[in-house]
């Protein structure tokens, strides 16, 4: 601004000649305020002022300083001191200045201006304004070449800008659409491993990939709004990215790879679930086929000979009993022939990938059973036939078959289940099988008794036996069953039991360690989110509720991202606590509502809001900055934001945006807002606008 704004041209003589010239009084503080504003208007770019020449420039300070802005050039530094030589030192140093670019002093110096009383202040206006038409008119080139060099470069810096934001828009874009296609196939898995596989993979994915690309996700937003406010402050038209790649195109994408990856994971829990429930029943399937199959083996052939034909009146008894238990011990299991049969069903339910093999097999023991039944009832009524009397009937033969059958099924059945694997997540699962084991535990002392029962039995026709020395008469004709694996079978079922009960007590155990690892990770996840939602808070207080200064509210905030960085621990903690959970296949935590992936959510979104508020906050800096807004009228912005503002999220809605214009006095077009209506404007939006949106 030139001082011929404020006064008419001083020359050199008229300071001299026009020095014995008595002087107007008003006239006389009229020229004063004419050049306190005009050494203000230059001064205001530094963030300085004076307000009476004689007392502000007696220390050389601001008059350094005004010649500095004036000239662009760095002249040296002040003296620190108050005395009144390091105020004479400061004066010389601005004197010699002036005198260098050419401007003759006379009537002036050092001592007279660090004094109140001899300090001339109409010589100092005098050789200011002397000084500036000097340096003025040497620097008009160079102030024009360096403004187009500072247009180009800022034109540069905006390509830049421009290329920035479409190679993230565009790698960020491709990154979302390969994983939306990965997400996508969910085919049925054939194994445990490799559904742990893709859930190792989707770790690294939630903990690292999906991490770095929200990063560039903030990244993009922050070079956008970065780019259109640097547009704004040069009165360009704002920037419009290619189609697809406009910032809410990227966030739609986001919000569907958000959606997807946790349809996926949800999958994976299931297909993991599915796949271990399958294991399980694919196992029980196999032991009872292969029990069943072992029984049945041989039996259709046995049921359709002809060998009772030869055999004499005591054969024949012999073949009838035997039938007879035989057809017990074929009832006692047609219900492992129900229960292949349910194995079989809930294989093809849950779509086991070998199921033809299953139903191949249970229809092969279903035509050998059938099979079976019709033999059986046709051998029955071919012995009836042929048995006439029934005189001798081994009365120890015939209770031992008739107790042994079902108590060796009974023993059978048990040590299927006792063998039998369990899969339990919870302790009231736990609670409830080792109550029914010591239920289970509680009657074996009425199997001892019938174990007992059936080895006197046995001991007795041996007595028998060897008292008449009967070579056949231990040959029991009623079943296949021994004496001597009664009781080693029943040892078996007594060390089985005893197995499951220390197996029961360890898996108690684990289930409540697993409950204090939930317990810890809901304690823990509670606080970490209660921490976050306090710094959130904190956040959008120092951004939208401080009256501070605009830079003390970024000093706030960088010391907040400072004490976030000291909770990087807790975090670290959480996600050893929740690997410990993931180590023991715990998937559900009834104590809290919160999981990790959210929790990582919520810590990278308060990031991103403390970054974003950061930027707003630069940004508001510049604008400031550039439309010389004084802090009352920042504060009365910012007081009429709020005020419209009636969710506090830190952005207008397009009629509360209206609104705010309208009640600060402006008008608000059409054309403008088209432009801005889109981009929910923020607090840096409206600085950026207000000048051009005035009636």
């Amino acid at each position: 601004m030139a001082i011929y704004d404020y006064e008419g041209h001083v020359d050199d003589d008229d300071v001299e000649s026009n020095k014995d010239v008595p002087i107007d009084t008003a006239w006389e503080l009229q020229q004063k305020k004419t050049f306190t504003a005009w050494c203000n208007a230059h001064l205001r770019n530094v963030n300085k002022q004076i307000n009476v020449i004689e007392n502000d420039f007696r220390d050389g300070v601001m008059l350094i300083k005004l010649l500095e802005v004036i000239s662009g050039e760095s002249l040296p530094g002040p003296e620190r001191g108050m005395l009144r030589f390091h105020k004479i030192a400061n004066v010389n140093k601005a004197l010699d200045f002036i005198q260098s670019k050419g401007v003759k002093l006379v009537s002036i110096g050092a001592e007279d201006m660090a004094s109140r009383k001899n300090c001339d202040e109409q010589s100092v206006m005098a050789y200011l304004s002397s000084y500036y038409h000097v340096f003025s008119g040497s620097h008009k080139t160079d102030i024009a070449a360096t403004r187009i060099a500072n247009n180009l470069r800022m034109i540069r810096e905006n390509q830049n800008l421009e290329e920035c934001y479409e190679t993230i828009s565009s790698n960020l874009s491709d990154w979302i659409k390969i994983k939306l296609r990965e997400f996508g196939q969910r085919d049925p898995q054939t194994s445990v491993s490799a559904v742990e596989g893709l859930q190792q993979k989707f770790r690294l994915y939630y903990r690292q990939e999906k991490p770095s690309k929200l990063q560039e996700k903030a990244r993009l937003e922050t070079t956008y709004n970065t780019l259109q406010t640097r547009l704004r402050l040069n009165n360009k038209s704002p920037y419009v990215p290619a189609n697809g790649r406009l910032i809410t195109d990227v966030a739609k994408n986001w919000s569907s790879l958000e959606q997807a990856d946790k349809i996926y994971e949800e999958w994976l829990l299931e297909e993991l679930q599915r796949l271990e429930r399958l294991e399980y029943l694919a196992k029980k399937f196999e032991v009872k086929c292969s029990t069943h199959e072992a029984w049945t083996n041989g039996k259709p052939e046995a049921l359709a000979s002809n060998d009772f034909r030869s055999a004499m009146l005591s054969e024949m008894r012999a073949f009838q009993k035997k039938h007879e238990a035989f057809q017990s011990d074929m009832t006692a299991h047609h219900a492992r022939i129900e229960h292949i049969q349910a194995l079989t069903e809930e294989l093809n339910k849950l779509n086991h990938f070998n199921i033809n093999a299953f139903n191949q097999r249970y229809n092969t023991i279903i035509t050998t059973w059938d099979e079976m039944r019709k033999l059986s009832s046709q051998r029955e009524r071919e012995i009836s036939k042929a048995l006439t009397a029934l005189e001798e009937i081994d009365q120890l033969h015939l209770d031992f078959a008739k107790r042994a059958a079902p108590f060796n099924n009974w023993m059978e059945q048990t040590e299927e289940d006792l063998r039998d694997t369990f899969i339990v997540h919870t302790m009231p699962e736990v609670e409830r099988l080792i109550a029914a084991h010591q239920t289970f535990e509680n009657t074996l002392d009425e199997a001892e008794n019938e174990s007992r029962q059936l080895q006197l039995c046995a001991q007795k026709v041996e007595e028998i036996a060897s008292e008449y020395k009967l070579v056949n008469a231990t040959q029991n004709p009623y079943t296949n069953i021994e004496p001597h694996v009664l009781p080693q079978r029943w040892n078996m079922i007594r060390e089985l039991t005893q197995k499951r009960s220390a197996l029961l007590h360890r898996e108690r155990e684990r289930q409540l360690a697993n409950e204090k690892l939930r317990r810890e990770f809901a304690q823990k996840a509670e606080a970490f989110n209660s921490s976050i939602e306090t710094h959130r808070t904190e956040i959008v207080k120092v951004s939208m509720e401080s009256h501070s200064s605009l830079e003390d509210q970024r000093n706030n905030l960088q010391k907040l991202e400072e004490e976030l960085n000291r909770h990087q621990d807790k975090l670290n903690e959480l996600e050893h606590v929740n690997q410990a959970l993931e180590d023991a296949y715990i998937f559900e935590n009834p104590y809290t509502v919160y999981s990790m992936p959210t929790l990582r959510v919520a810590w990278e979104q308060l990031f991103t809001l403390l970054h974003y508020s950061v930027n707003e906050i630069d940004n508001q800096i510049l604008t400031r900055d550039s439309r010389g807004l004084t802090a009352e009228q920042m504060n009365d912005l910012r007081t009429c934001f709020k005020h419209f503002d009636k969710n506090n999220t830190g952005r207008l809605e397009p009629n509360e945006f209206k609104a705010c214009l309208v009640s600060l006095g402006y008008n608000f077009r059409d054309d403008i807002k088209n432009q801005l209506l889109p981009l929910l404007p923020s607090f840096t939006i409206l600085l950026n606008n207000v000048h051009y949106c005035r009636v």
